[in-house]
């Protein structure tokens, strides 16, 4: 059984909604408030990385502070399994170090913290997904405690420097998926719970303890969020038909990926959330993959990773730097 989703930041089709603050304790009260501008405040260098492994399927995952990427190769098909890696500077194939959980069928390599410490999900044999931290070449698995059974999935998308990671998890029994955070020295999870939401994701973690994802609203439309001091604030990118909130600094920069009215992906980075008249999104395509671009995570000096999908169908990792 080969169920490990390829891409696992695939957005769910919806319209747009507004932008929306709910406090975490009052789940039935929400407010608009203005769209932010959307204006081209950074030009970006990009350079793409694969690992050589397979050149045909790569997507870059992660970035931390000291500029380690992780990602995986390998479409997941039966000849092409999933292959997470890290990759240090100056990114040459011989700074490919494989991250691969024990058995598994399939791994992907998510998300690292400035620790080094690596995190991601694996496919085992018995068709179960887990997630799993790396911690100085020592691999622990994770299953959230309402993910259960055969079928049952828990994926660590995203890691902080206090160890706490966030993801989601769902099962067969389950009609939903579920976000959650783990502390990853106690094994203890806790439900992430955006009020009127539900397909909820939680994505990133930043020192602050800040939480980014995506979740499908009551109206029916994917929209961001951002979690800070128990508050629950949702976000749309101007005319878009879904968006989704992949990765965040400590001062809650946030990047993901967005789908247009024609059906195409677009990186993004939105600065300033939480202060309505600073606030600004910027579009981001790697210019080989316009249309078909995810930005994945963003670390403190503003580079960027993620995937892009070329005209001849191969999907590479890019590297993006200001």
């Amino acid at each position: 059984m080969r169920a490990l989703a390829v891409g696992l930041l695939l957005g769910l089709a919806a319209c747009a909604g507004p932008h929306t603050i709910v406090p975490a304790t009052q789940p039935g009260v929400g407010t608009s408030t203005q769209s932010a501008p959307v204006r081209d405040a950074m030009s970006f260098k990009f350079r793409t990385l694969d690992d050589q492994a397979d050149p045909r399927f790569n997507e870059l995952l992660g970035i931390n502070n000291l500029r380690h990427l992780v990602g995986f190769y390998g479409n997941g098909a039966l000849l092409h399994p999933n292959r997470g890696y890290v990759v240090f500077p100056p990114y040459h194939q011989i700074n490919y170090k494989d991250v691969d959980f024990p058995l598994a069928v399939d791994t992907q390599a998510t998300s690292l913290n400035n620790t080094k410490i690596v995190a991601g999900f694996f496919l085992n044999a018995y068709g179960v997904i887990l997630g799993f931290t790396d911690i100085k070449n020592l691999l622990f698995d994770y299953q959230d405690p309402k993910a259960q059974g055969l079928g049952s999935t828990t994926e660590i998308l995203g890691i902080n420097d206090s160890n706490v990671a966030v993801g989601f998890y769902t099962s067969t029994r389950l009609k939903h998926q579920y976000a959650f955070q783990v502390k990853i020295t106690t094994g203890a999870f806790k439900d992430i719970v955006p009020p009127r939401a539900v397909d909820i994701v939680a994505t990133g973690i930043n020192g602050r303890g800040d939480v980014c994802g995506y979740a499908k609203r009551s109206t029916g439309a994917v929209e961001g969020f951002l979690l800070r001091d128990r508050a629950y604030t949702f976000y749309s990118y101007p005319h878009a038909t879904s968006t989704r909130f992949l990765g965040i600094t400590i001062l809650d920069r946030i990047v993901g990926a967005y789908l247009d009215k024609s059906g195409k992906t677009h990186g993004f980075l939105l600065t300033d959330p939480l202060r309505p008249n600073h606030t600004v999104w910027q579009s981001i395509d790697d210019p080989n993959g316009i249309g078909t671009t995810t930005v994945t995570s963003i670390n403190i000096h503003y580079d960027l990773v993620g995937y892009y999908v070329d005209r001849f169908g191969k999907t590479h990792g890019f590297m993006a730097t200001p």
